[in-house]
């Protein structure tokens, strides 16, 4: 005779299997739900410190922007200053530096006797002309020396036309010197 069994044991068996498998994915949601919400949040966190440290940055941008207008302050003051004082040594220069050359010239025609001068004319270009009377040649060319190797306030001396003037018994030479005047060599 056939058996029939009347027990439901494997339908039992497939719905608490079911349930397992239920239960299983529903326990995998939940994690999955809770790593998912843990990520979250340390993804908020990580920009909530990026966004602080943005912040922070741009306060040391801000401050180093204040720094750097000031540096440019002072380097613009540096360079007024700096202009002002040279301005100062060159009006210095020019207070005392013509006084001494003329000392200096002084001090040539004291020492050339026979060597006379007319005229002495500064130019705009720094060029100085003398103009003077002398004996012979060899007064103005000790003369010319003189100012080229003894004096430290010309440079670039060159003798210019020299011209044999005649008179009532006297003869003498009219010349002109050329030469660069540099006030700063006190």
């Amino acid at each position: 005779m056939p058996r029939v069994n009347l027990l439901p044991i494997k339908s039992v068996q497939r719905n608490a299997q079911a349930r397992n498998e239920l239960l299983a994915i529903v326990g995998l949601g939940v994690l999955l739900i809770g790593g998912l919400y843990w990520w979250h949040g340390n993804l908020l966190s990580d920009i909530d410190q990026t966004q602080s440290t943005i912040r922070k940055l741009e306060k040391e941008i801000k401050t180093l922007k204040a720094e750097a207008s000031r540096v440019e302050e002072f380097e613009d003051e540096t360079t007024k200053l700096e202009d002002k004082l040279v301005a100062i040594d060159k009006l210095r220069v020019q207070k005392i530096g013509p006084a001494m050359l003329l000392d200096d010239v002084a001090t040539l025609l004291t020492e050339f006797k026979k060597v006379w001068l007319k005229s002495l004319d500064e130019q705009e270009n720094g060029f100085i002309v003398f103009e003077g009377f002398a004996m012979d040649h060899d007064d103005i060319s000790d003369f010319q020396l003189g100012l080229e190797k003894r004096s430290r306030f010309f440079k670039d001396v060159q003798l210019g036309p020299v011209q044999l003037i005649e008179g009532d018994d006297v003869k003498y030479l009219e010349w002109q010197i050329t030469c660069v005047a540099d006030y700063s060599a006190e």
